[in-house]
């Protein structure tokens, strides 16, 4: 998604479309972009506030998961 910009800013061609981004549009862009590579594509993750917050969210989501395939595949019973 693009935010198409007539009074200065970065251009970009994009499939054959000119396309300019206002800087601060653009700084959120890599942002959120750098945010994605970090802590991955969760939707909850983006409602966390700060990168302990993610972390913390994603290493429980990582142990449940684990978890689980574990007692899947050691048809572990309690």
């Amino acid at each position: 998604m693009f935010i198409l910009n007539l009074d200065g800013g970065k251009r970009y061609k994009r499939n054959g479309i000119n396309i300019t981004m206002r800087k601060t549009f653009e700084k959120q862009k890599f942002c959120a972009y750098d945010e994605y590579i970090l802590f991955g594509s969760l939707p909850y993750t983006v409602t966390e506030p700060d990168a302990p917050a993610k972390r913390d969210y994603l290493e429980m989501v990582a142990n449940t998961v684990i978890t689980r395939d574990m007692i899947d595949r050691y048809d572990i019973r309690n």
